[in-house]
């Protein structure tokens, strides 16, 4: 179990995010995180959800300083600034630690709303700026997630867990041993919604464990159908080119029934702009 009791200064641990600064999750491990380590912030300044590890290369991201209750400091990101970016800008300039290049050993990045799972972590912000971390500062990235879609969801015991997770790792008595099997790795950890039995005043209890619940693993919370639909503006649409081949563009939408009824009303559009110009008086 972790040593609460170790002497010498408080270690350091980052939180990144891909809700968002003001989101309920981020604020409630930072809060559980703060009674055992000093806590730093540096998440979008708005919700970034579904970014996966997508970076600004072009355009410039801003850093602006934030209260977050419990942390040491905190910076919100604009310009765009994906989680990747946050934690890259993080871990290179705003907390860099020039007598020691390994300034976090530990980067938690959550709590996120909602699970990921399966598919999911190909599109999760949250699991990409855990991953930037452990690649970038060979530092653990623990990666937590509730299982529940709810703006009114408690993220208590979440926090509670990762905070705990996050102790064993850096306070546990092995002599650092579990921290070096985990440097530049990422932990994925999904928490349940369901908590009546959870009591934040005692969570070493045995009556207080977190009840065990399946979640479909593998399913994407995206419905879009991916079709192929004519360009009214490329006149090889029109029905063929010198190659034989038609040249389509492949558009997202929610339904195949919405697309097929787009490609109908373009192509009712080109028809009509047709016929209007075949009307135009000679000049």
């Amino acid at each position: 179990m972790p040593s609460r009791g170790r002497a010498g200064p408080r270690q350091r641990v980052l939180v990144v995010n891909d809700d968002g600064i003001d989101a309920p999750g981020l604020r409630a491990v930072v809060v559980a995180l703060a009674k055992s380590f000093d806590v730093y912030v540096c998440a979008p300044a708005v919700e970034k959800s579904a970014s996966s590890h997508a970076i600004n290369i072009h355009a410039p991201i801003s850093a602006e300083p934030r209260f977050v209750p419990g942390a040491a400091r905190a910076f919100a990101c604009g310009g765009g600034a994906t989680p990747a970016d946050c934690a890259m800008l993080a871990l290179d300039v705003l907390f860099a630690d020039d007598k020691d290049k390994r300034a976090f050993d530990v980067v938690v990045s959550g709590v996120n709303r909602g699970e990921n799972c399966g598919r999911h972590v190909v599109y999760s912000g949250t699991v990409a700026a855990a991953r930037e971390a452990a690649m970038r500062a060979d530092a653990v990235g623990v990666a937590v997630s509730l299982d529940s879609y709810k703006r009114d969801a408690c993220y208590d015991h979440a926090a509670a867990l990762c905070a705990r997770i996050v102790e064993t790792i850096l306070l546990g008595e092995d002599e650092g041993a579990t921290l070096r099997a985990l440097r530049g790795k990422v932990l994925n950890v999904n928490v349940p919604a369901e908590t009546e039995t959870y009591d934040s005043k005692n969570v070493k209890s045995k009556d207080a464990m977190i009840p065990l619940r399946a979640t479909a693993v593998g399913a994407s919370c995206t419905r879009a159908r991916w079709v192929a639909v004519p360009d009214p503006s490329d006149p090889s649409a029109r029905g063929g080119t010198e190659d034989g081949l038609d040249r389509k563009r492949v558009v997202s939408d929610m339904t195949r029934d919405t697309a097929d009824a787009s490609s109908k009303k373009a192509r009712k559009s080109h028809s009509e702009a047709k016929q209007a110009k075949k009307k135009r008086p000679p000049r």
